[in-house]
């Protein structure tokens, strides 16, 4: 799979046909953990164990952080995924940042309620990530603005929102938050 602004292609889930978007990034989960362990001992002489999601959503993070785009690991931002499973390519989970950001009366002028309150995280459409566990472990920061797919990975009515379901991936199986 390469990286960069490529075209990435995602054999069809099921009856779907494929998917085309743009992969901006890719990271692998070890590479989370190589990170974790340089930053822990570097704060105490022994590392501390750390747990795979911990690890998972970090790669998240650092995907989304090297398409240039600010990513953090909270309440407002990234904290969430939905699990799936698809026969074709086994268990993934689909994240998605910028989950209650700012309203903004030009960039994002939609009422989100209390969960929004207070929150300091500006909207930006690069907004979604895959990881599929068959695909060595890597993360997959996915462009939804790619017009050029001959199925679009977003619904009309999630269009401003540039959320994906999980469902066009496989079985929804649940939610994964961050701990």
């Amino acid at each position: 799979v390469p990286t960069g602004m490529h075209r990435f292609y995602l054999p069809g889930f099921g009856s779907k046909p494929p998917l085309f978007c743009r992969l901006l990034v890719r990271v692998s989960l070890e590479d989370a953990d190589h990170y974790h362990a340089r930053k822990t001992s570097s704060a105490s002489s022994t590392p501390k164990p750390m747990h795979r999601s911990k690890a998972l959503f970090e790669a998240v993070q650092k995907a989304f952080l090297k398409t240039g785009r600010p990513c953090t690991i909270d309440r407002y931002d990234l904290h969430h995924g939905h699990a799936f499973f698809s026969t074709e390519h086994g268990p993934g989970i689909l994240f998605h940042s910028c989950e209650y950001p700012a309203f903004d009366n030009k960039r994002f002028p939609f009422n989100l309620g209390f969960c929004q309150e207070k929150s300091r995280t500006r909207f930006h459409p690069l907004r979604n990530a895959l990881w599929l566990c068959s695909r060595d472990n890597l993360v997959f920061v996915l462009n939804t603005l790619e017009r050029k797919s001959p199925r679009s990975l977003l619904y009309p009515e999630k269009e401003a929102l540039a959320t994906i379901y999980e469902g066009d991936f496989g079985i929804s199986l649940a939610d994964v938050y961050y701990a």
